[in-house]
């Protein structure tokens, strides 16, 4: 397969539901007007987590007029099951063999050239480290590749793509007020 592109369909994958089990791609977006899946990397990792309350937090404002929103995650329904108790609205899709990631060729970040250093953090990153450590949230076991970019999609209910984005750093994930944007 190939990158999604916007105007094509999504592949109705099967997959690993943490609420629903073994089910498809459009049994997980049948009942909304559009749904929002969203590609992370597993719940051991802090940002994963951070953006995970975020959509938590405001999932009505993101599901407003009958939308919906689907994370996917590089971990185990047992692995996410033991690191919270948190009852998340939305579904997270259980992907450890990353066969969805590699078949929607969702790309890693780039390591440093040879002898360079990584770059110094943002302001933006530092605010959200800061975020991350004022919640308290620790880093799990490492389940997914580390330096795996995060993707999202927006389809509609026959799976027809209106949004595909892969993002080049893994800040780029959207913030709840962006879905009403992206839904639109």
């Amino acid at each position: 397969m190939s990158k999604v592109e916007a105007g094509t369909k999504f592949e109705d994958f099967s997959v690993t539901s943490l609420k629903k089990g073994r089910t498809s791609i459009s049994e997980l977006v049948r009942k909304s007007g559009k749904t929002a899946i969203v590609f992370l990397r597993y719940y051991g990792c802090p940002l994963c987590q951070y953006d995970m309350i975020k959509y938590r937090d405001s999932y009505e404002q993101i599901t407003a007029g009958g939308n919906g929103l689907v994370v996917a995650l590089q971990s185990t329904p047992e692995s996410i099951a033991s690191q919270t108790d948190i009852d998340f609205p939305f579904d997270i899709i259980c992907d450890p063999d990353m066969l969805l990631y590699q078949k929607l060729e969702i790309g890693v970040m780039a390591p440093p050239a040879e002898g360079g250093e990584m770059p110094a953090p943002t302001p933006e990153m530092l605010q959200v480290f800061k975020a991350i450590e004022d919640m308290g949230l620790q880093h799990g076991p490492n389940e997914g590749i580390e330096e795996q970019l995060p993707a999202y999609f927006i389809v509609d209910s026959e799976l027809n793509v209106s949004v595909a984005h892969y993002c080049e750093n893994p800040l780029e994930v959207p913030e709840p007020e962006d879905f009403a944007k992206l839904f639109a």
